[in-house]
């Protein structure tokens, strides 16, 4: 079986496992696979089955929100895609940004987005909140 076919495979199995309401302890099981992706090095079918975990967003707690945005966030990154940067970005700070428990989380946010020399190239997608 090639790469490519195991790849599919896993990707249809998270989405399939998602059709219907999804319990937290699915969701978490298919943040996890989609995770396993990154690790492997495959972003495209990481940000696919993130993307299919979202369909779910109304059966999901804020910290499995959160932890997913930033996900998508990273791979919009990784993946070059400004668009997606700032949709998940600002989507990601407007979910924790006024959360007391995600205080810390906002701020590390904040100053990756604003002040870190990695993401310097999508800097001018978030300027209003770098003030």
């Amino acid at each position: 079986m090639s790469k490519l076919q195991l790849y599919l495979i896993s990707f249809l199995l998270i989405t399939s496992s998602l059709v219907h309401s999804a319990s937290k302890n699915e969701i978490d099981e298919s943040m996890y696979q989609a995770f396993l992706l990154i690790t492997k090095k495959d972003f495209i079918s990481s940000n696919a089955a993130y993307l299919a975990i979202l369909e779910h967003e109304n059966d999901m707690d804020l910290s499995q929100l959160s932890n997913i945005y930033n996900s998508l966030l990273e791979l919009s990154y990784i993946l070059d895609n400004k668009d997606d940067a700032k949709k998940y970005g600002n989507k990601l700070i407007s979910i924790i940004k006024d959360e007391p428990d995600y205080v810390k989380a906002y701020e590390r946010l904040k100053y990756r987005i604003c002040s870190s020399q990695d993401w310097a190239k999508f800097r001018y997608i978030f300027i209003e909140h770098c003030g």
